[in-house]
């Protein structure tokens, strides 16, 4: 608040007031000069907060999704030596397990690559399982020694597989597949000796399961060392080979000593 006297021929006294000034004149009357209006002003938008993209740089930056332990090969011989290999985040740990048993463990690579050659020996088991051909779109029932094994569905290819995790017993069971119909009824079926022998290599006076690859000649040159003596091995197995040009993995052959 500010005060001011002003000498002349009637005195007067300013009072200032924030938003006007009351004049006091010398007769003792006053009077009130009205505000001074601010000057209107636009209304001002609302702030807002800008996104800015990212630029290819930090979209590179930015760390890409962990790359989860997959398997690429995983090899099994007769003896129960193996060879696995696969993929993973680079240098993560990767431990490969049989069941709840730990197999061992390797680190990745910077490729992501990883290779693991298991210091003891796979213990043999009885997960049975079993692929082969029918119609495309046909139903397959299998069994093994007349219990049921498994039922299928042939993709569009005519391909199907099965995999079962029922105990195979030892000895020889006959393995049978059904092709059913629509009705449920049975249009084709396949029945072959199956069983697990005592012999990987085949011997003379033992039983031989048949291997992938195998043929009468190079089972008879292996147990003989003649080829030729094949015959000796379909005469035995008059039951179980119908065919000498047809031989099927799992089989179970009788090799005669002579």
């Amino acid at each position: 608040m500010r005060y001011g006297v002003l000498i002349g021929s009637a005195t007067a006294v300013f009072l200032l007031v924030a938003g006007g000034a009351v004049v006091y004149r010398g007769d003792g009357t006053h009077r009130s000069d009205p505000p001074t209006p601010k000057e209107a002003t636009a209304p001002q938008p609302e702030p807002t907060v800008a996104m800015a993209k990212p630029t290819e740089a930090e979209r590179v930056a930015q760390p890409a999704a962990p790359v989860p332990p997959s398997f690429d090969v995983v090899k099994v011989g007769p003896t129960g030596t193996a060879v696995i290999a696969g993929r993973a985040e680079p240098g993560a740990k990767v431990i490969v397990r049989d069941g709840d048993k730990a197999i061992g463990e390797v680190t990745a690579d910077r490729r992501g690559e990883w290779v693991l050659i298991p210091e003891q020996p796979i213990a043999a088991g009885n997960r049975v399982v079993l692929s082969g051909r029918a119609a495309p779109g046909a139903t397959v029932q299998i069994y093994l020694g007349n219990e049921p094994l498994a039922t299928v569905t042939a993709d569009a290819a005519g391909a199907w597989s099965a995999t079962s995790s029922r105990t195979v017993p030892s000895g020889q069971l006959e393995l049978r597949l059904d092709q059913l119909t629509t009705s449920g009824q049975v249009a084709q079926r396949v029945a072959l000796p199956f069983g697990q022998g005592t012999a990987m290599e085949p011997a003379p006076g033992q039983d031989y399961v048949v291997q992938r690859g195998n043929s009468l000649w190079r089972i008879a040159r292996r147990a003989y060392g003649a080829g030729m003596r094949y015959v000796v091995i379909y005469s035995a197995n008059p039951d179980r080979i119908r065919n000498p040009d047809k031989i099927y993995p799992g089989q179970v052959f009788k090799i005669p000593k002579s």
